[in-house]
């Protein structure tokens, strides 16, 4: 049976959110328009996916901007204060409590108790606080939507799943197959500081001296190729 979140009614404040922390800590708590929403703390499946989503974007961010995992409040408004599983931000911000800026992109990742919270509520207050980037995981049926800030409000693009290929050039340049984010054969190796990207079943490296490309053999193992194309630094 699915767990459902709970919603306190009334008007909170930031106050009485810290104050409902205290009591609950085994609960994530957030302040929706004066509203206290409970949800269970995340499972297996929804961290899994947040780690790889963690490697997968800032392998791809500008030099400028960083990825932060939750628990981490951004601070909407004087009666709102939520946590999206991962915001990326200026890669300035290094001290505070909160985040208090839009981030340049929010991303969710759906749990059983967290479906319309993240559907519904979210999207409303970001998109009132100026969060253009807004995206949506779903780890237990792979897929992802993502959604666009025009005014106020969120206009649906692409709805990409399974093992088809996601790629985006906005807010930055990333690409990858949903239905890898949660899949216990893909591996990775590590990347000794090289930047990666998931498509058509590789995980793609380059140096300053000449692309690498690490994908699986038949027997599951990883071997790394060198293309003879040398690629010069600038």
């Amino acid at each position: 049976m699915e767990t459902m979140s709970i919603t306190e009614v009334g008007i909170y404040t930031v106050e009485d959110l810290h104050a409902y922390r205290e009591q609950r800590e085994d609960m994530t708590v957030q302040l929706i328009d004066g509203e206290l929403i409970w949800s269970p703390s995340p499972g297996v499946a929804h961290q899994v996916v947040s780690g790889e989503l963690v490697f997968l974007l800032s392998a791809a961010l500008p030099p400028d901007l960083r990825v932060l995992a939750a628990p981490l409040d951004l601070r909407v408004g004087e009666r709102t204060v939520v946590q999206p599983d991962l915001m990326v931000v200026p890669r300035s911000l290094v001290e505070g409590s909160e985040v208090e800026d839009p981030p340049v992109l929010a991303v969710e990742i759906l749990s059983p108790s967290s479906r319309r919270t993240d559907l519904v509520r979210k999207p409303e207050v970001l998109g009132r606080f100026g969060v253009e980037h807004y995206w949506v995981v779903d780890p237990l049926h792979p897929a992802i939507r993502v959604f666009r800030l025009v005014g106020e409000t969120y206009q649906s693009g692409q709805v990409v799943g399974g093992d088809d290929l996601f790629e985006t050039k906005v807010p930055f340049s990333v690409r990858f197959r949903p239905a890898d984010l949660g899949d216990p054969a893909i591996a990775r190796p590590a990347t000794g500081g090289r930047r990666g990207s998931v498509a058509d079943g590789w995980l793609s490296h380059s140096t300053t001296h000449s692309p690498v490309r690490w994908g699986r053999c038949s027997a599951g193992a990883w071997r790394c190729t060198r293309s003879l194309t040398a690629t010069t630094a600038h």
